[in-house]
């Protein structure tokens, strides 16, 4: 019997053509891997929040405070609700995967494959950390050298992107890749003194549709404070020490990743908020260099370059959301 036509999988002559990607009810699906701890210790663990509002898809669930933070924003872009066989669905669509080893990873990826064709765009997060080399070695690797975290080895973020290019029901949609892979070593700035920002080229699919921003720097290092300033704008320093934490006697609230921070802050943004996704990838870039340049990372970091996110894309189309 002939399977029954989906709507959704069929493109007319007029989407191929279009300089927008299509979004027909803006059926999206938003996917986290998040890693809470480093391989093998328990060391610079995640921050964690438990989620608990009950329009949350992931109500009840104790989650990075950086899914907390993109949860909250997604909710505020995709509320409405559409009908599906005469059911209200939500729009959006989300699932965590916590501490999945790589075949784990593989497995989620097949079935997100199979069910592909019901979503019109991909919002894909890695929450995790950046394997590196022996202490010292990680300065000169090329980016298409780095590896994710997972829960029991490593993986090349072209090993995803291959698993992407694997699922035909994906193809002329965006799929968006938002990745924080913390790279520790980062953390102990006089060991490397100086980080040098990489500008080789990654292998991604031509035709893939994908829009990659990628950040290095520690979760642990977005709750180091700002620095203060003048009447002028001048920035002032602050005691370094404690401050990260405690604040006037009283503790201060972890903040989610530069990253996250410089994603949101933009894309929430009125004047930015209606353009397209890629259009504003300056903008949070610039953002997040802001928040790098005002932070005070303490003495240690005096001769440290905080490198800023990466953007890869073979975006075709203006993608609005």
């Amino acid at each position: 019997m002939e399977e029954p036509k989906d709507e959704f999988k069929i493109f007319t002559d007029g989407e191929f053509s279009s300089p927008i990607y299509r979004t027909k009810a803006k059926r999206v699906q938003v996917v986290y891997f998040c890693l809470d701890s480093p391989i093998g210790t328990y060391n610079h663990a995640k921050q964690r929040i438990r989620v608990d509002i009950k329009a949350s898809q992931l109500y009840g669930k104790e989650v990075d405070i950086d899914v907390f933070r993109f949860d909250r924003f997604y909710r505020d872009r995709f509320y409405d609700k559409i009908k599906v066989d005469e059911k209200e669905k939500p729009q959006m669509k989300v699932e965590l995967f916590k501490n999945y080893t790589c075949e784990e990873v593989d497995e989620v990826f097949e079935v997100l494959g199979k069910n592909a064709h019901k979503f019109d765009a991909y919002f894909f997060h890695f929450f995790t950390y950046l394997q590196v080399g022996e202490r010292g070695k990680a300065v000169n690797r090329h980016l298409k050298d780095y590896r994710l975290q997972f829960y029991d080895r490593a993986i090349p973020l072209d090993h995803i992107f291959d698993k992407i290019k694997a699922c035909p029901s994906m193809a002329l949609k965006p799929k968006i890749f938002f990745v924080q892979a913390d790279n520790l070593e980062m953390l102990q700035p006089l060991v490397i003194k100086k980080a040098t920002p990489v500008t080789s080229e990654r292998k991604i699919p031509s035709d893939a549709d994908i829009l990659v921003i990628m950040s290095t720097i520690p979760q642990e290092l977005a709750s180091k404070p700002r620095k203060q300033r003048t009447e002028t704008n001048r920035p002032v320093d602050q005691p370094s020490e404690d401050s990260a934490d405690r604040t006037n006697g009283e503790t201060r609230l972890k903040q989610c990743s530069i990253l996250v921070q410089a994603i949101v802050e933009i894309l929430e943004d009125h004047v930015f908020r209606d353009d397209d996704i890629f259009t504003n990838t300056p903008l949070i870039l610039g953002k997040a260099k802001d928040i790098i340049d005002t932070t005070d990372f303490g003495q240690d970091y005096t001769d440290y370059v905080i490198p800023v996110p990466t953007v890869r894309s073979t975006l075709t189309k203006f993608f609005y959301f």
